[in-house]
């Protein structure tokens, strides 16, 4: 039963650390879009290939920076 729970649990857990990746995603490249700064272009776009590999604490240090822009 205890492994029947941490599985769940894992699939959600890694579903909503899923879901923050694309929300922050969306974020960064629309203010790559949208910006005429070429720091921020490479800054986000490094972001952006940091987030892949990401876990929930790396989500949380980018969401930071993000929300102080």
């Amino acid at each position: 039963m205890k492994n029947l729970i941490k599985i769940v649990l894992g699939i959600f857990i890694k579903s909503k650390i899923e879901q923050r990746k694309q929300e922050i995603k969306a974020k960064l490249e629309k203010e790559i879009s949208i910006t005429t700064s070429e720091w921020v272009k490479a800054r986000n776009t490094a972001y952006l290939a940091i987030i892949d590999g990401a876990d929930d604490k790396v989500l949380n240090e980018i969401e930071k920076v993000i929300d102080k822009i």
